[in-house]
């Protein structure tokens, strides 16, 4: 995921200067897969977590790296490209239920209540498991 791989530096994108998608464009090869290739409609993005932008990631202060597998990195959502936000601009798009990428690399489909019980605040603990 290029938004790891940005992270080699120890911080994800922020979404100031040209925000988190042309942060990444040198690691993308092609800037469509910042939408969902399912979308049917047009604006079908995919949005940064606002809490995690800019987090710190590989230390033992970080917490994202303390549960990369509950933070949330990018959604699902219907907005423009280099969006940022929460769990309430998740969109369900996907038989009901949204793609999320996480902290540690791998992307997983949400019902709603799976989306929200993920840990929305890297300073925070997932609300459930």
């Amino acid at each position: 995921m290029a938004a790891l791989a940005y992270s080699l530096d120890g911080y994800l994108p922020l979404p100031a200067g040209g925000g988190w998608c042309k942060a990444l464009g040198p690691l993308v090869k092609r800037e469509d897969v910042l939408q969902c290739p399912e979308a049917t409609e047009e604006h079908h993005y995919y949005a940064m977590n606002r809490l995690a932008c800019g987090t710190r990631l590989g230390t033992e202060s970080s917490p994202a790296a303390a549960d990369p597998a509950q933070t949330v990195l990018l959604f699902d959502a219907a907005a423009c490209p280099n969006t940022v936000g929460g769990a309430m601009m998740v969109l369900a798009r996907h038989s009901g239920g949204a793609n999320v990428a996480l902290c540690d690399g791998h992307v997983k489909w949400y019902r709603e209540a799976g989306w929200r019980g993920l840990s929305w605040d890297p300073a925070s603990e997932p609300a459930t498991r």
